[in-house]
């Protein structure tokens, strides 16, 4: 029709014209046959580059042979290849907190393999720098505290609440390490409400026992519970008391913080809502609390002992 069309032409501008369609093509089947012409010769240029399987397979070997762990000291410690050329070290409780490391490209961690700090590690503060990176949990903080006591330490690194160094990705692993903080500071945030005398702890127990007597029970609407946090990253704790109920609000990522709080002073808990992931840390605690029912978006684990509710 648009050929066809031409062909009424009469004049163009002042000039009288005359037009007459010669021939009518698809230059679409044109253009596909160039295509595949063009795609074959590229096709040849890249196979004529392409490395053999055998090479392929002796560069990730290569590449797998600068990360392994190492035996290192005395002891015969995991750590990883940079540990004598590194001025700075990392110091982790075991040997898959290491290989999580060296996966993220840190190859100067070295594992205490226990609690207790080895002479290797102690003699190694005395020339280098340590960076001790611990769990999210109560635990590390007690290795903290050990490690304080027996060697030197530039700064401390700390997972997220709830997380264990080897759970945590490369980008977390790197981002722990960039906000380490001085022990002082470290002390003053973590460690400076656990200081208590033995008195006042004896005096706490005895008050807490009377009350967990006369706790009463209380039911928790969690759908309200969950409403109310959802979208705000935060947790809600339900905690029983002899007059009903309390709940508090806290930041998602200090729920474990808060719960080893309530555990220290033998207080119970009916329900726990997190706008975030449950881990078997959190759990844990929540059992030991005496928590019926609990609700969150993600789940690290569960029990048959508590009713749980997604988000």
């Amino acid at each position: 029709m648009i050929a066809a069309a031409v062909e009424t032409i009469d004049r163009v501008g002042p000039c009288d014209a005359k037009f007459e369609i010669e021939d009518v093509e698809d230059v679409r089947s044109s253009k596909r046959q160039y295509i595949v012409d063009r795609a074959k010769a590229l096709l040849q240029k890249l196979s004529s580059k392409l490395p053999e399987s055998r090479e392929i397979e002796n560069e990730i070997s290569s590449g797998t042979k600068t990360a392994k762990i190492v035996s290192y000291g005395e002891e015969k410690l995991a750590a990883g290849p940079d540990i004598d050329s590194s001025k700075e070290i990392v110091v982790v409780e075991g040997r898959a907190d290491v290989l999580t490391l060296l996966r993220a490209g840190i190859k100067n961690a070295i594992a205490m393999n226990g609690t207790v700090l080895p002479k290797t590690v102690v003699q190694l503060s005395e020339k280098k720098d340590v960076t001790l990176f611990i769990d999210g949990d109560r635990g590390g903080l007690l290795i903290v505290q050990g490690v304080l006591d027996s060697a030197k330490v530039k700064s401390i690194a700390r997972a997220p609440d709830g997380k264990e160094v080897e759970e945590l990705t490369s980008k977390e692993i790197l981002s722990c390490l960039r906000q380490a903080i001085s022990v002082s500071d470290f002390k003053k945030h973590y460690l400076g409400k656990t200081k208590t005398s033995t008195r006042k702890k004896t005096k706490t127990v005895k008050e807490t026992k009377v009350k967990e007597e006369k706790v009463k029970d209380v039911k928790v609407d969690m759908e309200d519970l969950v409403k109310e946090i959802k979208g705000t990253k935060k947790c809600a704790i339900v905690l029983l008391t002899s007059t009903g109920s309390r709940t508090f609000k806290k930041p998602a990522s200090e729920t474990t913080k808060f719960l080893y709080s309530l555990k220290r002073n033998s207080k119970k808990i009916a329900a726990l809502a997190i706008d975030g992931t449950l881990t078997a840390t959190i759990l844990k605690i929540a059992e030991t609390l005496g928590c019926k029912e609990i609700a969150a978006k993600n789940f690290q684990a569960t029990s048959d002992k508590i009713k749980f509710l997604s988000f």
